[in-house]
């Protein structure tokens, strides 16, 4: 997964970019604890994608944009892959309804803009 691959160019709420970088956050979070090799690359792979979300957004006077505000993000397509995919994975494993929900909407949003 290379970020220096053409961009795909997603818009979606800062609400759904939000959900998204948080699961990126826990993704990094959790492949750094584990201590194996293999985990420092998915660690860096989710900080890549925060990082370029976070280049991207249009703050506010310093602040997240208003949640229901469309924001344009650029990511390679297999950093948008990874996103999606660690996304369903959380919906899979530990969602609540409520969240399984809105994690299924951002999915909706998100993966027809990536074909």
């Amino acid at each position: 997964m290379s970020a220096h691959d053409p961009a795909v160019t997603v818009q979606l709420t800062a609400r759904s970019w939000a959900a998204i970088d948080s699961i990126m956050d826990n993704t990094a979070s959790s492949a750094r604890q584990s201590g194996i090799d293999d985990d420092k690359v998915i660690a860096d792979a989710a900080m890549a994608i925060r990082r370029a979300g976070r280049d991207q957004v249009p703050w506010v006077e310093g602040q997240w944009p208003p949640l229901d505000q469309v924001v344009a993000i650029g990511l390679s397509a297999a950093q948008w892959d990874f996103a999606v995919g660690r996304l369903e994975e959380y919906l899979d494993l530990y969602a609540d309804e409520d969240e399984e929900a809105a994690g299924r909407a951002v999915i909706a949003e998100v993966t027809p803009q990536l074909t």
